[in-house]
């Protein structure tokens, strides 16, 4: 039921990307609606999971994005990997904790991407590091906004279809172990 509710999570935040427009002062950037897909699994599910979800999501994002393929999936996983591994320092269910994971996620892989792709394409190493500091602050906005929704809603999901145990007076995710 775990990979039914991550296809249909990243179907859903595919269509939500494409459905906001991007924003302006932000430096153009998309809603990283995939992306917080990948922080909740990498937040709440073994590495395995976490890992599948930014395979899946990152060439996802690639294919709808028109970007060169390997570099959304390579920084999905990379940050995949460093909240799963790292989770255990954070309380899980903080909406201040998923604030601040969505904005620093959704900036790192801003900054990942750029550097992924000033390696692979000459007309990206005109764009200054102005360009990309607004890039950053604006995709680091909207993942601090999009987060904690994203992750009530999956979490409430998985809380219907049975995939997630609820532990009382388990606010702050201590005695999750999956």
């Amino acid at each position: 039921m775990v990979w039914l509710i991550m296809l249909l999570a990243l179907g859903a935040a595919v269509v939500l990307e494409h459905a906001v427009p991007a924003w302006h002062l932000g430096g153009l950037t998309r809603l990283p609606a995939l992306l917080c897909v990948v922080m909740y699994y990498a937040l709440n599910h073994s590495l395995g999971v976490a890992c599948a979800a930014a395979l899946a999501a990152g060439f996802l994002a690639d294919a709808i994005g028109g970007l060169p393929a390997g570099g959304a999936p390579l920084g999905m996983a990379l940050l995949a990997v460093a909240v799963s591994r790292n989770r255990g320092f954070v309380f899980i269910r903080q909406w201040l904790t998923h604030m601040v994971l969505g904005g620093a996620a959704a900036a790192a892989f801003t900054l990942i991407m750029y550097g992924v792709l000033s390696l692979r394409l000459e007309q990206m190493r005109a764009v200054t590091l102005l360009m990309v500091a607004q890039k950053m602050a604006g995709a680091g906005l909207q993942g601090m906004l999009l987060m904690p929704l994203v992750f009530m809603a999956l979490e409430a999901l998985e809380k219907m279809t049975g995939c997630r145990r609820s532990f009382i007076g388990d606010e702050f995710g201590i005695f999750d172990q999956t």
